[in-house]
C-alpha cells in the first residue's frame, strides 16, 4: 500500500470483537461521530472506551465487507 493512500480516522473503541493477546491483532467497531467503522490490524491491547487515532486504508473483505485495514495506532 502507498502512503499517499492511506488515510486517517478517529474515534472511540465501541466493542472489541477479537483480540489476540500473543500478536495483538485486533478486529473492533470503532465509533466515529455515530458512525461504526470495523477496524483490523495490530492495534495491541485496546479496550471498549478508548480513544484511537488509526492510520490504515478501506478494503473490502469478501465476507465481512468493508473493514479499515490498520497500519498504525496511536
Amino acid at each position: 500500500m502507498q502512503k499517499e493512500n492511506l488515510v486517517e480516522i478517529s474515534g472511540t473503541v465501541e466493542t472489541v470483537v477479537y483480540k489476540n493477546e500473543e500478536t495483538g491483532f485486533c478486529v473492533l467497531d470503532l465509533d466515529i461521530g455515530g458512525e461504526l467503522v470495523c477496524a483490523v490490524g495490530a492495534m495491541g491491547a485496546v479496550e471498549a472506551g478508548e480513544e484511537l487515532e488509526l492510520t490504515g486504508y478501506y478494503e473490502t473483505h469478501s465476507v465481512h465487507g468493508t473493514q479499515f485495514r490498520v497500519q498504525m495506532c496511536e
